[in-house]
């Protein structure tokens, strides 16, 4: 066994580890073990689609979603006492849409966004959710980041309005 560590590290405040040799089915096998104690941590997630124009925005439209997501990691953590960088990362890969056949392989460009976090709406929302949930009330609808609510709620209304209109005609053809 082969023990080492790290002296000086300015992103870790432990960085060690061992390695051993062992026998394996006629040739040497290394077993590797490391620990590191970063001094920060930083909040990423990956992402992935398959579009023909790739420019995601990460401040409007549906993918801010995305950046509020790695916002909420980032409160998560900090909560939990780790201490966070304020820089966090989207890893973001974009399915091939150019070649002419599929022959079973998927192919994706990669892409890294690093992105500035601000937590300080998080505390917020977590109390306007808690007293959602407290509540006898139904929260009201609307808002979302399109401005008209989300996909679920215009769903759900739009189908009320049919299964209305269907019964209405039912009742009709039955009082007749």
């Amino acid at each position: 066994v082969v023990n080492w560590w790290l002296i000086k590290n300015s992103a870790a405040n432990d960085v060690s580890g061992s390695a051993k040799f062992i026998p394996h089915n006629g040739k040497t096998k290394l077993v590797y073990r490391s620990y590191i104690a970063p001094k920060s941590f930083l909040a990423s997630f990956f992402k992935s689609t398959a579009k023909k124009d790739f420019s995601p925005n990460f401040t409007s439209g549906y993918q801010v979603a995305y950046k509020r997501q790695l916002e909420i990691y980032h409160w998560l953590f900090k909560k939990n006492n780790f201490k966070m960088s304020n820089i966090g990362y989207i890893v973001y890969a974009n399915g091939i849409t150019t070649k002419n056949e599929f022959n079973g392989l998927f192919e994706f460009e990669q892409y890294v966004f690093p992105i500035h976090l601000n937590d300080s709406w998080v505390d917020n929302v977590i109390q306007k959710m808690y007293e959602c949930l407290q509540s006898d009330k139904l929260p009201p609808s609307g808002g979302g980041w399109n401005g008209q609510g989300c996909e679920q709620c215009a769903y759900k209304k739009s189908l009320a309005k049919l299964m209305r209109a269907q019964i209405e005609k039912e009742n009709q053809v039955n009082s007749e």
